[in-house]
């Protein structure tokens, strides 16, 4: 088998082990609740909101107003 070919087969084994996890989790539901995940927040945990720059694409929210 060439490169190429190899390059192929290692390929769709990476997308048939992916479908695979897919299928096992799917329709599984968590063992916590968001209530539960918010119960462990403090003042001391709860990092501060990170600036990235303006929008450059369709990021944009909803209830953001339009420039």
């Amino acid at each position: 088998m060439n490169k190429r070919g190899a390059a192929i087969a290692r390929l769709r084994a990476s997308f048939a082990a992916a479908r695979t996890l897919i299928a096992k989790t799917h329709g599984l539901q968590p063992d916590w609740t968001l209530d539960e995940l918010l119960e462990g927040m403090t003042d001391e945990n709860v990092h501060p909101e990170t600036d990235w720059g303006p929008d450059v694409g369709k990021e944009r929210s909803d209830n953001e107003e339009q420039a």
